[in-house]
């Protein structure tokens, strides 16, 4: 008998290793799709938003028709907006270097379309909880058969809290 109980509670921790590799595996897999980077047209997009905001700030302290005055023409101060200006003409420069690092960040493939992504996050999220539920299932069904069994720090509440009538069989 007592064989019999040391190798049921050496099968349900067996099984419940599974399980919560299988969540932690998910969970990393979750993790990094969480980082993944916006679509490359999207992030050149925002390249180009940010080059005409410079080149626009540029334009508001250093304009053509400035220079163009006969008597009345006098140096343009720069003073503190030196650096905006010299952004604003460099833009360009800084555009090219920036798209040739996003080519370097593309090189694995592109990243998901917004829709994509929530898509993924939310299939991810419907297994992760299937596979959590399976796991409060084990841990209950060891507990009323006299096997203590800890649950995890980070297991989802809305497992640990179901109903029993909820949980897979």
């Amino acid at each position: 008998m007592l064989k019999a109980t040391k190798s049921a509670a050496a099968e349900v921790k067996s099984g419940l290793d599974q399980l919560r590799a299988q969540i932690a595996d998910l969970k990393k897999r979750r993790s990094q799709l969480e980082m993944a980077p916006v679509p490359k047209e999207e992030a050149l997009k925002r390249i180009d938003a940010l080059m005409d905001h410079l080149t626009e700030r540029a334009d508001i302290f250093l304009r053509a028709e400035q220079f163009t005055e006969r008597d009345r023409y006098v140096m343009p101060a720069l003073g503190q907006n030196a650096a905006t200006i010299l952004l604003g003409f460099a833009a360009p420069l800084l555009r090219q270097r920036l798209v040739e690092k996003l080519s370097e960040t593309y090189a694995a493939g592109d990243g998901p379309t917004a829709d994509a992504h929530r898509q993924l996050l939310a299939k991810f999220d419907a297994e992760l909880l299937d596979l959590e539920l399976a796991e409060e299932s084990l841990v209950r069904a060891a507990e009323a058969a006299g096997i203590e069994i800890l649950r995890r720090g980070d297991a989802d509440p809305r497992a640990v809290l179901a109903a029993d009538s909820s949980l897979p069989s």
